[in-house]
């Protein structure tokens, strides 16, 4: 689409660097590694929402909790979570241009007072077996992985909601990151609930296998995995900042981002930017490419109320395996209460960018793309 075509969602550009303490983002199998990871505010491109994408959500589905995006498939795929029980599946598959191709999951995700148990979405690109779609259903406490039909390969989560190790429970767990290389899983497991903490997972185990619990950073007592205690309250999102493999938690009801080292060591908290009086973290993710190194921070009230709604683009250069460097907010675009109520978790795509930014309140039209959003990269303010 061309930018000077696009809608553009009201946006406040921030020049000078705000202190910050540390904090990390997310990585994935095919994002570029950097041969320099220097970025300005004047060689960023602005984000900007691109309307009329979807081209329309199936009737009955609302509750956009989150997104994930494959662009190794042809024309690309953009997996949807919507936990509307009007829709018969939670599960949707859009292609790249926002045509519905599929949907599935209604026989394996929980159903629990009216809502679709599917949290939080993302994806595991492997080359030998192909994209799996790890869904985190926070009704049931389970980690459920598909093949890209909707084909349950696996399952994680003992006996219902709990705190064990051996064998592993979770409880309500909310979202999941994956090293760069695939070959460990990060779960937030604690949006509200009995536990607080991130699960480190080795991806070559099966997810009921003990074996494959790495650490644990949060509520691990008597655990040998556990790596301290961060004190989370709700680490809602979670992702990997692929040029370093540090990890960010929005840790929401604490008001804060929180950075994580490899091995799961406390490396600090992030401030910036201010969320608003009451604004708090719900969604992070992060892009990197051979020009940019950008980290995306969705925000909103909680309780959600429609106030401190937007979406942040930061300079993530300045990271480095054990802190954060100064905080360069590039980008703050104002989410409108008319689109999406409560900015919830965020999907990008590896190879240009794109952010998808699901929304859990959305306009009660049914059928309305209200509630789901995507923004490109455009040519500039």
């Amino acid at each position: 689409a061309n930018p000077n075509e696009m809608h553009k969602t009201q946006i406040t550009i921030a020049l000078t660097s705000l202190s910050l303490s540390r904090v990390g983002s997310m990585g994935r199998l095919g994002f570029l590694v950097l041969a320099t990871r220097m970025l300005s505010a004047a060689s960023f491109t602005a984000y900007y929402r691109e309307p009329g994408w979807p081209h329309g959500l199936p009737r009955g589905a609302r509750g956009i909790s989150a997104v994930a995006v494959d662009h190794t498939a042809p024309g690309k795929e953009i997996y949807v979570s919507q936990r509307g029980s009007a829709y018969p599946q939670p599960i949707l598959v859009f292609s790249g241009v926002g045509v519905l191709l599929r949907s599935f999951g209604s026989a394996q995700i929980s159903h629990l007072n009216g809502t679709w148990g599917s949290h939080g979405i993302n994806i595991e690109f492997d080359l030998t077996r192909g994209t799996k779609l790890w869904v985190y259903d926070i009704s049931a406490g389970a980690l459920l992985v598909f093949d890209r039909f909707g084909k349950l390969l696996d399952r994680g989560g003992y006996d219902g909601h709990g705190s064990g190790v051996a064998p592993m429970q979770y409880g309500n767990v909310a979202d999941g990151s994956f090293s760069q290389d695939m070959s460990t899983a990060y779960i937030a497991d604690g949006d509200g609930g009995v536990n607080n903490r991130i699960v480190a997972l080795n991806t070559t185990y099966g997810l009921g296998d003990p074996q494959g619990v790495l650490w644990i950073a949060g509520n691990a007592e008597g655990s040998p995995h556990g790596t301290g205690d961060p004190r989370f309250r709700s680490p809602h999102s979670i992702a990997v900042h692929g040029p370093t493999g540090n990890l960010i938690v929005a840790d929401r009801e604490n008001n804060r981002t929180v950075l994580l080292s490899v091995s799961g060591k406390h490396l600090g908290d992030w401030s910036c930017p201010r969320l608003g009086l009451m604004g708090k973290a719900w969604g992070v993710r992060s892009w990197a490419s051979s020009t940019a190194d950008l980290i995306f921070l969705a925000t909103s009230d909680s309780p959600e109320d429609g106030n401190n709604q937007y979406l942040h683009v930061l300079d993530g250069s300045g990271i480095t395996p054990h802190s954060f460097g100064p905080c360069n907010v590039l980008q703050t675009l104002t989410i409108d209460t008319a689109v999406c109520v409560t900015p919830h978790e965020l999907g990008v795509d590896a190879e240009n960018g794109d952010v998808y930014l699901g929304c859990v309140t959305q306009n009660a039209t049914q059928g309305s793309v209200a509630g789901l959003l995507k923004f490109q990269r455009g040519a500039g303010l």
